[in-house]
């Protein structure tokens, strides 16, 4: 590769550099981790509980500080640019907006309510907010049928989808999931997959947690393996969906003695 390809190559929409995040004075969650998310690219983050896979999403969004933890190794860049220590509103003004796990909508708002709060940091004209609003119905049908309910009520298939619109009010540039199909009927896990896809063939880059390797791995164009905080696999989705250590350990294949992740 020239250097004048490599000066056009554009940077990747979000990056970690030996990136280590931990809690208290010694659980190390993410240790020296290597991480990007390429434009238009939705890379998947598979691994057990207790992997440090929810600790990662939270230092891209900039809220591993609310929940114990600080990063205290590495960097973290949006676009070229270093984020590393910026505060989670300021992330999410860059485009870097996170839909928690378990959903976490505000049950006594309605539906309207929580996608406007959705567009809080952007501080928009009423003209925009009522395109954005619009264009939410739009792609969630059901959620504009449901506009003036309480999101509590909702069921918990219709709160994912309500998350995930209330994350697309902020127009974000890279959007981290995590877990969205924990807890959800196959049928509406279908239904997630197809939106999550229709965003990214929109343009939203996606990093995206998960211990459904299935789902993951059809959405991804590529996955990372984590073990104790530790990348220890990655690559393409297709090939990991035929690797022997993912059949193994995440997709039912025949555990073979020699395989270990």
């Amino acid at each position: 590769m020239t250097a004048e390809t490599e000066s056009a190559t554009p940077p990747a929409v979000l990056a970690a550099a030996g990136l280590t995040v931990q809690y208290g004075s010694s659980t190390v969650a993410v240790r020296d981790l290597d991480l990007e998310v390429r434009p238009g690219e939705v890379v998947a983050i598979l691994g057990s509980n207790g992997a440090g896979k929810t600790s990662l999403l939270r230092a891209f969004s900039g809220a591993v500080g609310t929940h114990g933890g600080r990063v205290v190794g590495g960097t973290i860049r949006h676009r070229g640019s270093s984020i590393t220590g910026r505060s989670a509103d300021e992330r999410v003004r860059r485009g870097i907006v996170q839909v928690p796990e378990g959903r976490q909508v505000f049950g006594t708002l309605s539906v309207e309510e929580n996608l406007r709060i959705g567009a809080y940091c952007k501080r928009l004209g009423r003209l925009e907010m009522h395109t954005r609003l619009d264009r939410a119905f739009d792609t969630f049908p059901v959620l504009g049928d449901r506009r003036r309910q309480l999101a509590g009520l909702l069921s918990g298939g219709e709160q994912q989808m309500l998350a995930i619109a209330r994350a697309m009010m902020a127009d974000p540039d890279v959007l981290l999931l995590d877990e969205p199909s924990l807890g959800l009927a196959p049928r509406i896990v279908d239904q997630v997959s197809q939106i999550l896809e229709a965003i990214n063939d929109a343009g939203t880059s996606m990093l995206i947690v998960e211990q459904n390797a299935h789902v993951a791995l059809e959405l991804a164009d590529r996955a990372y393996v984590l073990a104790v905080g530790e990348s220890v696999l990655d690559g393409f989705a297709d090939e990991l969906k035929a690797s022997p250590e993912i059949q193994a350990a995440y997709l039912g294949g025949e555990i073979d003695a020699d395989v270990r992740i």
